[in-house]
């Protein structure tokens, strides 16, 4: 579970990084629009000469910052805190954004195998510990912190219950990778089931630590040139 825990922080961390850079992008262009802007518009008028479209653009963006900037910070900050609050109480709002979540470029896959990883450790560790599948299953979904597994997981249960082979169940789910099927399939085969997620476990666990890593390098260049600019 120590595993499981340490993968969520990590795409924590991997996942603010561009949230950080977007509203401190979001901060320097408010004052910029705020107290920069207004500056120039004053040097700008005392030439007495006719301003490019752009520019003039610019300007009047700066106006609507001086003038309805409450408004605006009103606005979004009260939209985010709805679109959080739907997040968290609306079944169908999450399912949603945990899709959208593992479509994402880049991000999506590291979601992705995140997922899985703890999927596939969370089972392995309650099956070892004597936990029958079909309870096993009960804990499984919701610690894979994505509904969309979560809801698999359901029917995974339900169809093992009925008798179906843990493997059958998830290839039916088409959510899972086909190293997962293929090591759960010897898993049942050689009896040693807990042992082989385990394994799968480990290898996405290693793919999380490996793409974080890269995300973070990737990152860091970004966010200087974004301060550079």
């Amino acid at each position: 579970m120590e595993k499981t825990e340490a993968i969520k922080s990590k795409i924590k961390s991997a996942l603010m990084y561009p949230i950080a850079v977007v509203i401190v992008a979001f901060v320097v262009t408010t004052v910029i629009m705020i107290f920069v802007i207004p500056a120039f518009k004053e040097v700008f008028t005392s030439f007495g000469a006719d301003l490019p479209a752009p520019t003039l653009f610019v300007i009047a963006m700066s106006e609507i910052f001086v003038k309805w900037w409450w408004l605006i910070f009103g606005t979004i900050g009260g939209g985010f805190y709805f679109f959080m609050q739907a997040w968290k109480r609306s079944e169908k709002v999450q399912m949603f954004m945990d899709r959208l979540m593992l479509k994402m470029p880049v991000f999506g896959q590291l979601v992705y195998k995140s997922t899985v990883a703890r999927w596939t450790r969370t089972l392995a560790t309650m099956f070892a510990a004597g936990v029958p599948l079909v309870e096993a299953l009960d804990s499984v979904g919701g610690a894979s912190g994505n509904s969309v597994f979560e809801k698999a997981t359901e029917k995974i249960q339900q169809e093992v219950s009925t008798g179906t082979s843990l493997t059958a169940a998830m290839t039916n789910a088409t959510i899972f990778p086909s190293m997962v099927l293929q090591m759960c399939a010897i898993g049942e085969e050689s009896g040693s089931i807990d042992h082989m997620l385990g394994k799968a476990a480990d290898f996405y666990e290693s793919e999380v630590d490996d793409m974080v890593a890269g995300l973070s390098s990737l990152m860091e260049p970004v966010i200087i040139v974004f301060w550079a600019a």
